[in-house]
């Protein structure tokens, strides 16, 4: 599913029919390489595959039903960009693998600053086997915005649709949006803090006169 994904994603990055539905987030740094997709409306993460390697050691992280899947996502204070997430693989049955990311904007509108923490534990092995290390890391990176197509956003709407899902048993996690306040709100408010200091001010000078 996901190579089908990702054909329709390639083209779709250079369609002049974009849909604001759903956006791909191309990852890029010095142990880091890969994507994401997320759904625009509710924030959730909608598809993955991204690489992590330090040199030594490589590790490919994509969604599989009960081996590799969302932990959890949270939206970012403004509700704006993409969704801090984290994610768990287990690469094989004796190693656990835990990431998250979190974003930060830039100065171009379309390109996220990554910082991220990746955890690898083997708790399980033979005396035979390799000792590998427990590994953290801590990748960073951009994330850039694309958009992707109708033909995409109807693909991942169709699984959630019919599944509750997004391919690949993708669990559907949207976040709680942040409540942000309207700027008369803000003003409101301000001038309500401003008005309880100046009475406590107000009592504090009657009793000292007293």
């Amino acid at each position: 599913m996901m190579k089908k994904l990702v054909a329709l994603a390639a083209t779709a990055l250079f369609s002049l029919n974009a849909s604001a539905g759903y956006a791909r987030y191309d990852l890029e740094g010095p142990m880091l390489s890969g994507y994401f997709f997320q759904n625009e409306e509710d924030l959730s993460i909608a598809g993955y595959n991204f690489t992590v390697d330090n040199g030594r050691y490589a590790f490919n992280l994509f969604p599989s039903g009960n081996y590799g899947n969302l932990n959890w996502t949270r939206a970012r204070y403004d509700n704006e960009g993409p969704s801090r997430f984290g994610v768990v693989s287990y690469l094989d049955e004796w190693i656990n693998v835990n990431m998250w990311f979190n974003f930060s904007p830039t100065d171009n509108a379309d390109v996220w600053r990554i910082t991220s923490r990746f955890s690898a534990v083997q708790w399980y092995r033979e005396s035979s086997w390799e000792r590998f290390p427990n590994l953290v890391l801590y990748p960073t990176g951009t994330a850039t915005r694309h958009e992707v197509d109708q033909e995409v956003a109807d693909y991942f709407d169709y699984h959630l649709r019919e599944t509750g899902e997004y391919p690949d048993g993708l669990r559907h996690i949207a976040p709680k949006l942040n409540v942000i306040p309207e700027p008369g709100s803000v003003a409101l408010l301000a001038l309500g803090a401003a008005g309880l200091a100046g009475a406590s001010r107000r009592r504090k000078a009657r009793s000292a006169s007293c």
